[in-house]
């Protein structure tokens, strides 16, 4: 079963998984905040990465998704 990565027009990021089931996690925990540059802007993303899922959360559901028949 394969998984597709999408990127909406909105700028949002769904997963594709097998016949129909999409995952969209919203923020995901990784190291991007601590690559941006500007002050402002890292401020922002801090902010939002405060909520933001656990990599390994979003790694169970795509598993969870693609043993689903």
């Amino acid at each position: 079963m394969a998984v597709k990565l999408e990127l909406g027009f909105d700028g949002v990021c769904n997963f594709l998984v097998g016949d129909g089931q999409v995952i969209s996690p919203g923020a995901v925990a990784t190291e991007l905040p601590n690559s941006i540059t500007d002050p402002d802007v890292a401020e922002r993303i801090r902010n939002v990465w405060a909520i933001a899922v656990p990599a390994d959360s979003l790694a169970r559901a795509v598993a969870f998704a693609m043993s689903q028949p």
